[in-house]
């Protein structure tokens, strides 16, 4: 079951992220006087390079790592409900601080 998961965990969840480093390429090369702090777009883009290659390596490390028992059970379930949060989370802030760098405050100043 748990090799089940994994693969589909490999194969899925990669949507969102894809679309969050092109929206973000698309604007720094569409628009780039748009991007008011600089240095905050690119925290958001290196964070989603860091969610995708996380997605990938976070399932892998914890197929190594976490010991069955004679059953074939996995002794680790929380540990592992625990990391797969991590590239979600992430994403979340890549979002958030991509949005953040390129929006201006309601009296024309930066945010």
């Amino acid at each position: 079951m748990q090799q089940a998961m994994t693969t589909l965990w490999l194969l899925g969840n990669h949507a969102v992220t894809a679309a969050v480093v092109l929206g973000l390429f698309w604007a720094a090369a569409a628009r780039p006087s748009r991007i008011r702090m600089p240095t905050t777009f690119r925290l958001a883009a290196l964070l989603a390079g860091v969610s995708f290659v996380a997605n990938l390596v976070i399932p892998l490390i914890l197929i190594i790592t976490i010991p069955e028992d004679d059953r074939g059970r996995s002794q680790g379930p929380r540990l592992a409900l625990l990391f797969t949060a991590i590239p979600p989370v992430l994403l979340m802030v890549s979002i958030y601080l991509g949005v953040v760098s390129i929006m201006e405050s309601r009296d024309g100043s930066e945010v």
